[in-house]
């Protein structure tokens, strides 16, 4: 138990800490936003112009330029488009929040790991445990340990600040930690 312990000090945030990466975190939400509005405008014009093309192909049928088949194939092709540009359009919405509520979850977590863990049931520890590893491996003596994304992140923030919003993650030395251990049955 004392090895994830001490990975759980690994990944501990102190508020000026969360203030850094959540003013990095306010920096980068200008240019997502600007990415999010621009697709979102790109989107309603291709369902206005969809909308202009079902307007002229019923124009075209009344006018006998294409037949009933021909209109029905082609107005289903367009309405199926328009409904993938509707989800799309919901998920750029959705896609901000989201982001946004699980970084404030996972940095407020990483502060509080340690304390959770210790005063949890096994149950409990168990599932903090999923939320933060990958996979624990015990090898030997020795602890494999992988953590998900958002804690490794936060492991390379503390262990180098100024570097830790740019390295490839598959790079990154602190994705995985060895600690030796002689017991990794929590305490009951």
């Amino acid at each position: 138990m004392r090895p994830l312990l001490e990975y759980f000090d690994h990944i501990a945030l102190n508020e000026e800490q969360i203030e850094v990466i959540t003013q990095y975190l306010r920096e980068i939400h200008q240019s997502e936003s600007i990415f999010h509005t621009e697709s979102l405008g790109v989107l309603r014009k291709e369902q206005d112009r969809i909308q202009r093309r079902i307007s002229q192909i019923y124009d075209d049928k009344l006018d006998r330029l294409i037949d009933e088949t021909m209109y029905l194939t082609k107005v289903k092709e367009y309405k199926t488009r328009q409904a993938e540009i509707v989800e799309e359009m919901k998920r750029h919405e959705t896609a901000d929040e989201n982001f946004y509520v699980t970084a404030n979850m996972v940095m407020k977590l990483a502060s509080q790991a340690r304390e959770l863990f210790e005063s949890s049931e096994v149950d409990e520890k168990r599932q903090l445990l999923n939320f933060v590893f990958q996979n624990l491996c015990l090898n030997e003596k020795t602890l494999l340990i992988n953590t998900h994304e958002s804690f490794s992140t936060i492991m390379g923030y503390k262990q180098c600040p100024m570097n830790w919003r740019w390295g490839d993650s598959n790079s990154r030395p602190w994705q995985t930690l060895r600690m030796t251990t002689t017991c990794l049955v929590p305490n009951r």
